[in-house]
């Protein structure tokens, strides 16, 4: 029988949380432990959960260690030879932990692997990390769900906004103890683990399927103008610690048309972040990490 472990982090995540939790009691194939890391809830996680019939195992930290550092130290609560990572804000369709599954099991070479995910508008939120053109994307954004027409193809990397991944990748790429680069903090450490597994010869795939919805990142509004510094440093960091992963004159420019357009609405605060995000990102130490 598969196993399979679910990890969720969450940060106040309410009914957001409730939905994604519904969805999994769905599953067609019932995962063996799901783990839910409260990371520094205000409202902590343990006192707001209904009734569910899913094996429920809470975390709890007392501050926000970011994405990287909390999904690492839930993974390791968990033993099962499949781990998915699933954001508090995504709903999936009842096959989807059966599809993937399945289709880990199907080819040994693949780390991981994930299905189409959507928006609440049925556009494409994303089909598989992409470096393109020197920046990092998620493939497909934005796009109608017919202009993907075959059931598998090999990716760059998966997004673990939805994803499912073979502990024995996962425990294969481990460097300094350590899953996903805690450096991060939030956003982008799934396109360096992608990057370190794809350097270790694993494979990616999606699962061209519409079985998750992403309804939006709730997370993003707590961190307020930290979002901006973080997503904006970290590509730098993964520039510096990949070579080919982003390339920084693109991100250079992509970065200072975002300024111009934040100065032009006079968002302040949001160009301040982002200057203070590429100074971080081009001059932060990461040598140690290469």
């Amino acid at each position: 029988m598969t196993e399979v472990a679910i990890v969720i982090l969450d940060l106040d995540g309410g009914e957001m949380l409730e939905r994604c939790l519904d969805s999994l009691e769905r599953q067609t194939l019932a995962p063996k432990r799901v783990v839910i890391f409260d990371n520094g809830s205000v409202d902590p996680v343990a006192g707001r959960l209904r009734p569910a019939s899913l094996p429920i195992e809470i975390i709890r930290n007392d501050r926000n260690i970011g994405f990287a550092r909390g999904a690492d130290q839930a993974i390791r609560a968990t033993s099962e030879p499949y781990v998915a990572l699933i954001n508090n804000d995504v709903v999936l369709e009842p096959q989807w932990l059966e599809n993937l599954a399945g289709r880990l099991e199907e080819r040994d070479d693949l780390a991981a692997v994930q299905s189409l995910n959507l928006q609440p508008d049925g556009m494409i939120d994303g089909a598989g990390i992409a470096p393109r053109d020197g920046r990092i994307v998620q493939a497909g954004h934005g796009s109608p769900l017919e202009s993907f027409d075959c059931r598998f193809r090999e990716i760059w990397g998966v997004s673990a906004t939805a994803a499912l991944y073979r502990r024995g990748a996962l425990e294969s790429v481990r460097k300094g103890g350590e899953i996903f680069l805690g450096l991060l903090e939030t956003y982008y450490e799934d396109v360096e683990l992608a990057a370190r597994l794809r350097r270790e010869g694993w494979k990616a795939e999606l699962l061209d399927e519409p079985l998750a919805v992403h309804i939006g990142s709730g997370s993003e509004v707590k961190l307020a103008g930290r979002a901006v510094f973080l997503r904006t440093r970290n590509r730098y960091f993964i520039a510096r610690i990949h070579h080919g992963v982003g390339n920084i004159p693109a991100l250079l420019s992509e970065d200072f048309r975002a300024i111009v357009r934040s100065s032009a609405r006079l968002h302040a605060r949001s160009v301040i972040d982002r200057i203070r995000g590429i100074v971080s990102g081009l001059s932060g130490t990461v040598a140690a990490r290469m």
